[in-house]
């Protein structure tokens, strides 16, 4: 029963009156056609924006945005963008500024800022990932390789770079070389 009312209710939105007063079936399916250079000019604008990630349960946006910008020397402007479940947008005007955030340890009333690069079709909803900071060990590697710029790229292979221990930069100890890491995992 429930079946015949639902097409019944379908078929009469599919419908409406034309001039005469006979109904013109509706298509429920419209689509667009949106030309790929239209497109390709809308992506870009967002191609130095960053996805950041906080619990807002009792943090409000506007408190990190204020914390976030106090931590920031930005070159250029920058918009912060709530998009649902923690997440939001920070969108950013350019190359420096963008580099200089995601490569940040940042810090938001006791929490730590998760980043991540901007990717197209991005949906709060479907994100069934999550990230921690783990610091990363390196026993046996030796000291001539704890250069920031050796160790920063090694923590790439894993995932953020976030910094270097400071006793591995200093090289007090040489038993290990530690990086602070955001690690992904699903």
């Amino acid at each position: 029963m429930e079946e015949s009312s639902n097409s019944r209710s379908e078929s009469e939105i599919s419908k409406k009156f034309s001039s005469d007063n006979s109904y013109v079936p509706l298509n429920l399916n419209p689509s667009v056609f949106i030309p790929d250079e239209i497109i390709d000019e809308s992506v870009n604008e967002w191609r130095f924006s960053l996805i950041g990630r906080l619990d807002f349960v009792k943090l409000k946006i506007s408190v990190a945005e204020t914390c976030l910008r106090k931590q920031w020397n930005l070159i250029g402007k920058c918009q912060f963008i709530p998009i649902g479940k923690g997440f939001f947008i920070i969108k950013l005007e350019n190359k420096v500024d963008m580099k200089f955030v995601y490569e940040g340890f940042w810090e938001v009333e006791s929490q730590y800022l998760k980043l991540r690069y901007w990717e197209r079709d991005f949906k709060p909803e479907q994100q069934k990932s999550s990230s921690a900071f783990v610091w990363m060990l390196f026993p046996g590697l030796s000291i001539e390789y704890w250069k920031e710029d050796i160790l920063m790229s090694m923590g790439r292979a894993i995932g953020r770079p976030i910094q270097i221990d400071s006793t591995t930069l200093k090289r007090e100890i040489g038993y290990y070389a530690s990086i602070l890491v955001e690690v992904y995992h699903h």
